[in-house]
């Protein structure tokens, strides 16, 4: 990155599943600020001990802003009207709190509109933001919508997109206007573009020992910090046009050993994963067989010597320098992401959280 380049840590969504409080805790030295979408998730931080600079991405509710400025959070000026509103209830409450404004440079979400040779619009708002009393603009970023696609017109996309955020701050800083840090890589787009790192990069699934893709995964080195396992609950041995789970939707062709797995998509293990999926059991990657229930998924061991009850499969992560990769698990479904896989994990699934090999935390849902 440099010596003067930040590095943001996304820690929305959980952490994507990890445990945002305890991700937080332990990359403090490692990062300069942090991500999150929710007021609730930038309080668990700040609750974790953690003090660095906190950027919320998302739009808070009036009821949030008192929060925000407490705890010292920095939000985001998505619109000129929102900027406004937040401005009136600070000024209510006798508070101000620091902002980051957005520029919608083409995501067509959030953000101040700006095109390219039509920007005029979207820096009279910034200008306007920076009048307001009660909020204090330290930073100005855009969100590229494909900068990791290979696409011929995604790259002329990703290229305007980049080079009508430059002009807007460009524009700004001519005018006198000091607008703080600049930032508009994600991982995805850094990865493609690292000289567009400008004053700071955010980081969220790479902070994860995830990439892009599992070329780039492999590229750069990356191991994914977590590893999901589940029990092996009951081993069945079945005949030939027997069928397994609901809806009949896996037949055995020959005599097969099957393992019932404690996982199911009330976990986060994704129904559309049913007979796509790999699990490593017994030193092998095993096929998942039928349809995935809501406390329980299988695997055909067939090929599997000496697995017993009690046995950790590997339903994400690695083991034995075998790997059930995010990137896989999200290819089993029509729009995923391997970010989103994580993301699905649900609450009840126990977190057990190692530093240097040794357990530090055990996050449990009920006790």
């Amino acid at each position: 990155m440099g010596e003067t380049c930040k590095v943001l840590f996304v820690l929305k969504a959980d952490a994507y599943g990890h445990g945002t409080a305890m991700c937080a805790k332990y990359s403090e030295e490692l990062v300069d600020w942090y991500g999150v979408a929710t007021i609730d998730e930038a309080i668990s931080i700040r609750n974790s001990g953690v003090k660095k600079p906190i950027l919320i991405l998302g739009c808070l509710q009036d009821c949030d802003l008192p929060v925000a400025a407490v705890h010292n959070l920095t939000i985001n000026s998505c619109s000129l009207s929102y900027a406004q509103h937040v401005n009136d209830i600070l000024g209510e409450i006798g508070e101000k709190i620091d902002c980051h404004i957005k520029i919608d440079t083409g995501m067509n979400r959030t953000g101040l509109v700006a095109r390219k040779d039509r920007y005029d619009q979207a820096v009279a708002e910034a200008k306007e933001i920076f009048a307001l009393p009660n909020l204090s603009v330290t930073g100005i970023y855009t969100h590229f919508s494909c900068g990791d696609s290979e696409d011929p017109e995604d790259i002329v996309f990703t290229q305007n997109q980049y080079d009508v955020f430059c002009d807007v701050v460009d524009r700004m800083q001519e005018d006198g206007y000091d607008v703080g840090l600049r930032h508009c890589t994600s991982t995805c787009p850094l990865l493609v573009h690292p000289e567009w790192k400008m004053d700071m990069v955010r980081v969220g699934m790479l902070g994860f020992g995830q990439s892009m893709t599992e070329e780039w995964a492999q590229k750069m080195n990356l191991h994914p910090i977590m590893r999901w396992c589940a029990k092996v609950v009951s081993i069945l041995d079945l005949q030939a046009g027997e069928s397994v789970s609901y809806g009949r939707i896996y037949r055995t062709e020959k005599p097969e050993k099957i393992a019932v797995l404690s996982v199911g998509y009330a976990d986060g293990y994704n129904r559309s994963y049913s007979n796509r999926a790999k699990i490593i059991l017994g030193g092998q990657i095993v096929p998942e067989c039928g349809k995935i229930c809501m406390d329980f998924a299988m695997a055909d061991i067939t090929s599997c010597d000496g697995v017993k009850v009690g046995d950790d499969a590997v339903i994400l992560g690695e083991e034995g320098g075998l790997l059930i990769s995010s990137d896989q698990l999200s290819a089993c479904t029509e729009y995923g992401v391997n970010g989103w896989t994580t993301c699905q994990i649900s609450a009840r699934v126990p977190r057990i959280y190692l530093y240097h090999g040794e357990i530090v935390e055990k996050r449990l849902l009920f006790y």
